[in-house]
């Protein structure tokens, strides 16, 4: 459980981070997001106890982290956006270290399998100093997993990969996630952290602009589902007629005669009265599929973005 008690950061009197609280739950998710400058790296770096708040605290299982022991921090796995290296060791002998300094238990096999994972398997006795950025990246990410943390706290979680490397990483945190992880991550990209994400801090310029769960950040905010139907050719035009007369707004028809559009929340039973136009005006569908919102949508939303692409920034 990590609790974050009326934690405020300020420099030479100005506020980089505005007084806020609230717990993350054990073994629960959560996204900070934000744009560039909105605060996400100073407040991870307070949960770390690498900075001291100048108010308030942060604490990890009701230990004040600026002042816990060594026993606590071992517990926690960082990936810091810039991580810096013993860049004349190599890969193998690096995580040989971080091994015996967190007591893993058969390190070599530990090491040689997440190596191996993370696609480094042929590079383990290259020296870090020929690494790429990527290489350093899935390095640095194993190096924080290594000893199974209990928690795992990530600055700019995609930094520096590639899709394969993001692919590699989305399937390690799913897995720890399932293992009872708690994890904090901020990043700049949206659409991968739907399904791993449970809590969510948005901030700008320092200030909370949203915070809690997502499910009830969506219903407080009012996020609305998305439904894609395909339809036959020639009954798209009356499709469209049907979704006007039930007021639904933001239709859109693709390329492919596929059509999306936003569930209205004001009507609790659409999909009932949907099916039942459907079936009256003898439309052939073949598929309908209805989609959960998405974090996108509510950062959109609390940001006050018109439009923004799949990018926080």
């Amino acid at each position: 459980m990590i609790t974050f008690d009326s934690v405020t950061k300020e420099y030479s009197k100005k506020v980089v981070i505005s007084p806020f609280s609230y717990t993350l739950e054990e073994g629960r998710s959560m996204a900070i997001l934000g744009p560039n400058g909105a605060g996400k790296t100073t407040l991870i770096r307070m949960a770390l106890g690498v900075i001291p708040p100048t108010y308030g605290s942060v604490r990890i299982w009701d230990q004040v982290i600026s002042n816990s022991s060594f026993a606590l921090k071992r517990k926690i796995g960082v990936v810091l956006e810039e991580q810096n290296f013993m860049l004349d060791v190599s890969a193998t002998e690096y995580l040989r270290f971080f091994a015996e300094l967190y007591e893993v238990k058969n390190p070599e096999d530990r090491i040689a399998s997440l190596l191996e994972f993370m696609e480094l398997g042929e590079a383990a006795s290259r020296k870090i100093r020929a690494y790429s950025t990527g290489m350093k990246r899935k390095l640095n990410i194993i190096q924080a997993i290594l000893h199974n943390p209990c928690i795992l706290i990530v600055d700019e979680l995609f930094s520096g990969l590639d899709p394969i490397g993001i692919t590699l990483t989305m399937q390690l945190l799913r897995k720890m996630k399932q293992n009872g992880t708690t994890l904090i991550l901020s990043s700049h990209i949206l659409s991968d952290l739907d399904e791993l994400v449970d809590d969510l801090l948005i901030l700008d310029r320092g200030m909370v602009k949203a915070v809690g769960k997502k499910d009830e950040l969506y219903t407080s905010f009012e996020i609305d589902r998305i439904c894609r139907a395909q339809i036959v050719d020639t009954h798209v035009p009356l499709f469209e007629k049907v979704l006007m007369e039930l007021s639904v707004g933001d239709i859109q028809v693709k390329s492919d005669n596929s059509i999306e559009f936003v569930v209205p929340q004001s009507i609790p039973d659409f999909k009932e009265r949907l099916a039942g136009k459907i079936m009256n005006n003898k439309i052939l569908v073949i598929s309908l599929s209805y989609f959960d919102p998405r974090i996108q949508q509510l950062y959109s939303q609390v940001m006050d973005y018109k439009e923004v692409g799949d990018h926080a920034v």
